[in-house]
């Protein structure tokens, strides 16, 4: 058994703000596409905005035009480096007889890059020895050769495991005690409320919700394997493929054929129509719409799908503040498990739609939770997180 605290994605943004504060490097383990690289780089720019910098710049782009106002993300893919690489390379100064080493150009540089920022080096269990021990002097002593890492810069890195069947996961025990460790999970809860905020798929969300293990799932045969990365650009593809023969050709080629084959059977299953409301029955009547019966066997997978349905309608426009008095009707028909889910679903697009930064965002948005509706609900359930 693993020594190592394992946490889930929604506890990571945490994790990297302490970090922040106490100048402390992370290290964050987990399978590849669980999404360490993708919050780590998200937290960067919440980090830039709260410390107050107007500009965020990562590696790859133009260089700012302005630096002292610029938070910064240099993603450093140790896997492709050698020591040099990360060292830099000796220069012979003759008139002081010494050899001086030049840093590579892409080290932090509070005049090139910004004022602060993040170094990230990703995929540390593929790298070179020698890169390893070179980057592992860097987090240890913020020193190469002549090189001084920016004390307003941060480091954190990203590994995959060895069960993984990536081709590395093996990280040397001096990395790991440099810092905070941590290995993270892949979580079902935490995906769905990602997805929900970027406009995904209600389908994919209640499958996901329904079949144990799906969310990572990968034989070390698989070139294409279920991930939450991989669930994520299926999503948007069932969320923008009509065409049900080439959504299942394109979906497999993102969580691979077994997953889309699953799913395209939880999609038939609803597509039937046996014990599931639409909106509009729910619009028309909230206490007759259909909900699953306690005796079918699918109830958990049509009770999900149910929440989906209704989920939808707020990126739809069809389900506004008018409309909560008839969804909490219908919820209260439901058991509280699945009652706190849709009220989460509703909450987490309803956030969305208030956030300028979101693609959901509406400027004349009104909160589906600033209703009296909304307020009963949460003063009748104290302990539903939503």
């Amino acid at each position: 058994m693993s020594n190592t605290q394992v946490i889930r994605p929604s506890e990571l943004p945490e994790i990297l703000a302490y970090s922040w504060a106490k100048d402390h490097p992370v290290l964050v383990m987990g399978p590849s596409g669980c999404g360490k690289s993708s919050i780590i780089e998200q937290q960067a720019r919440v980090r830039g905005q709260e410390l107050g910098y107007e500009c965020f710049w990562k590696l790859g782009d133009p260089l700012p035009a302005n630096p002292a106002n610029t938070f910064a993300f240099i993603d450093f893919r140790l896997a492709s480096m050698d020591a040099s690489d990360v060292k830099g390379f000796g220069s012979l100064d003759m008139d002081e007889g010494i050899t001086r080493f030049l840093p590579p150009e892409n080290m932090p540089r509070i005049d090139t890059h910004g004022a602060a920022g993040y170094l990230f080096a990703d995929e540390i269990d593929k790298a070179d020895d020698g890169a390893v021990d070179s980057f592992t002097q860097l987090m240890l002593t913020k020193v190469l050769g002549s090189y001084l890492f920016p004390p307003t810069w941060r480091i954190v890195s990203a590994a995959n495991r060895k069960q993984d069947g990536t081709g590395g996961g093996k990280v040397k025990s001096h990395v790991v005690g440099r810092g905070g460790t941590f290995e993270m999970e892949p979580n079902v809860a935490d995906f769905c409320s990602f997805d929900l905020s970027e406009g995904g798929s209600p389908a994919v969300h209640a499958f996901l919700r329904s079949v144990d293990g799906m969310i990572y799932s990968r034989d070390k045969s698989d070139v294409a394997y279920a991930s939450a990365r991989g669930w994520s650009m299926a999503s948007e593809a069932v969320q923008s493929i009509d065409d049900p023969k080439l959504q299942r050709r394109i979906v497999a080629g993102f969580v691979g054929k077994a997953a889309s084959d699953a799913l395209a059977g939880f999609q038939s299953l609803i597509a039937s129509g046996a014990e599931i409301a639409s909106w509009a029955s729910i619009k028309a009547d909230p206490m007759t719409a259909p909900i699953p019966s306690q005796s079918n066997s699918h109830r958990n997978a049509l009770a999900y799908a149910a929440i989906g349905i209704i989920a939808a309608q707020v990126t739809k426009d069809s389900l506004t503040s008018e409309d909560m008095e008839v969804v909490l009707a219908y919820a209260g028909r439901l058991d509280s498990e699945h009652a706190t889910t849709l009220m989460h679903d509703l909450r987490v697009r309803d956030n969305a739609k208030l956030d300028p930064a979101s693609k959901l965002y509406q400027a004349d948005w009104h909160s589906l939770f600033d209703t009296h509706a909304a307020n009963r609900w949460i003063a009748d359930n104290p302990n539903a997180s939503v």
